[in-house]
């Protein structure tokens, strides 16, 4: 064993010091992924209102199809 080489207790410590910090790393991942999941779901929650919404108007114009008689079409993109 060389004079440079840790002993077995601080190779042990050095090794909880790791697992403490992996045990912390993915306790807070998992925190951080419950929060995206919550938005997530919020913003699926929007976009089902709004897709509602735009087949509400669509139905509300008449002919069911996007946009309505009196919406002019864009004009073509300039490259």
């Amino acid at each position: 064993m060389a004079a440079s080489d840790p002993t077995p207790e601080q190779r042990i410590a050095t090794l909880e010091e790791r697992l403490a910090y992996l045990e912390f790393s993915q306790e807070e991942q998992a925190r951080v992924q419950a929060e995206l999941q919550q938005e997530n779901q919020a913003l699926t929650r929007q976009i089902e209102w709004l897709h509602g919404r735009l087949r509400a108007l669509e139905a509300a114009a008449g002919d069911g199809s996007a946009g309505g008689q009196d919406i002019p079409e864009p004009p073509p993109p300039h490259y």
